[in-house]
C-alpha cells in the first residue's frame, strides 16, 4: 500500500467526522477530569539545624560548627508516617488514619542546603489554604523537635562542664527559620494546557485505531 500526501489527506477527508467526533469526546473527558480534580498547591519553606562549636583553649581559632543531630537522620524520622500526633494528621488531611499519614509523608519532599545545615521542605496538598495551614504545622513541629535536641545538647555539655570543673568554651546556635513559608500563587496541578493535548492526541490515536478497525473487519 502506498502512502503519500494526497492519500493521506484523501483519507482525513473520508473520516474526519469520526475524528472530530473522537476528540470531542476526548476534551470533555479531560474537562470532566479538571472538574472533579482538587487543584494542588505547593508550599516551600527551610529550616537551620541546630549547631555546637567547642573551642579549643589551647589554640587561638575554634573548630568547625557541627550539627547537633544528622541532617539526614532527622529527615528519614519525618519519613516515618508514625512519628506524627493526631492533632498535625487531622490538621492537615481532615482525620487521622493510617492512608492519610501515608498520603502526607509522600505529599512531602525534603532536601539538604547549605552543607547539610538547612532543611528544605517543599509540601504539595489540595486546595490552598489547607496547604498553608499543614505547612505551618510541620513547620512548628520541625522547630520543636529541633529545639528540644538542642535543650538536651546544651544541657548535657553544661553538665559535663560543671564535672571536669572547665570555663565554658562552647557555642551553640538555635535552630532556625531559614525561610519562611511560601505558597505557589496558583495551583501547579493539575496543567490544564497539559491534559487538553494529551486529550487531543489521545482523542486522534483512538480515533484512527477505531476507522482503522471498523475498515479492516468490514463484512
Amino acid at each position: 500500500m502506498k502512502i503519500d500526501y494526497f492519500s493521506c489527506l484523501a483519507w482525513l477527508r473520508r473520516h474526519w467526522k469520526t475524528l472530530i467526533l473522537f476528540e470531542v469526546v476526548a476534551c470533555i473527558i479531560a474537562g470532566i477530569y479538571l472538574f472533579v480534580t482538587p487543584p494542588i498547591y505547593e508550599a516551600n519553606f527551610a529550616v537551620s539545624m541546630p549547631k555546637v562549636q567547642k573551642k579549643d583553649i589551647t589554640l587561638e581559632s575554634a573548630t568547625q560548627w557541627r550539627l547537633m543531630v544528622s541532617s539526614l537522620d532527622f529527615m528519614r524520622g519525618l519519613q516515618n508516617p508514625l512519628n506524627y500526633s493526631e492533632g498535625l494528621i487531622a490538621g492537615c488531611m481532615g482525620q487521622d488514619s493510617n492512608a492519610n499519614r501515608k498520603q502526607l509523608v509522600k505529599s512531602l519532599q525534603m532536601g539538604l542546603m547549605s552543607n547539610g545545615d538547612v532543611l528544605r521542605f517543599t509540601l504539595r496538598l489540595p486546595l490552598k489554604e489547607p496547604t498553608a495551614h499543614c505547612a505551618l504545622l510541620l513547620q512548628e513541629l520541625v522547630l520543636t523537635q529541633l529545639t528540644q535536641v538542642y535543650d538536651e545538647t546544651v544541657a548535657k555539655v553544661g553538665a559535663q562542664l560543671i564535672l571536669d570543673n572547665a570555663a565554658p568554651s562552647t557555642k551553640f546556635e538555635k535552630p532556625g527559620i531559614a525561610q519562611s513559608i511560601r505558597l505557589s500563587d496558583s495551583f501547579i496541578y493539575p496543567q490544564i494546557a497539559k491534559v487538553f493535548m494529551f486529550a487531543l492526541i489521545l482523542g486522534f490515536c483512538v480515533g484512527v485505531f477505531v476507522i482503522l478497525a471498523r475498515v479492516k473487519y468490514r463484512v
